[in-house]
């Protein structure tokens, strides 16, 4: 058999079976916390979901322990992710924080806050942009008459 047989096997192979991320050189980390609303206690009616900010799919969800503690493992490098409090009996989203990400400098994202008392940032990053293609409007159309 030949060398490109050999190779064009395995291929075939890795794609029908899939790829272990260790193989695939997939690396990842961790994102872990707390809940500090102490109003939301006890915490068995809430989960946490880790939210990819890009494409804004839910990457894994987890109920919070009886402190209020969340972990998520196996939180993939290079993408920046939402952390969303998430009431599990009416399935919506309570709060919102972040961006956080993880990388190889630094792997680990620990002693994340969420904290529903207060507005995220993602929220005023989503305002200001808001408001700024508004003036844009304004000016272009007042611009334009």
């Amino acid at each position: 058999m030949s060398a490109q047989r050999v190779v064009a096997v395995g291929l075939a192979l890795m794609l029908a079976v899939g790829v272990p991320s260790g193989f695939a050189g997939q690396a990842t980390g961790t994102v872990s916390g707390r809940l500090t609303d102490e109003s939301k206690k006890p915490y068995v009616d809430y989960s946490v979901q880790l939210r990819d900010a890009a494409t804004g799919q839910v990457f894994a969800t987890i109920p919070l322990d009886a402190s209020g503690q969340f972990t998520f493992k196996d939180v993939p490098f290079g993408k920046r992710y939402l952390l969303e409090l998430v009431r599990t009996s009416q399935k919506t989203v309570v709060c919102t924080a972040g961006p956080y990400g993880v990388t190889a400098d630094q792997a680990a994202k620990t002693n994340v806050r969420l904290d529903c008392g207060r507005t995220p940032a993602a929220e005023w990053v989503l305002l200001a942009a808001a408001g700024t293609a508004g003036l844009v409007a304004i000016v272009t159309r007042s611009a334009s008459q």
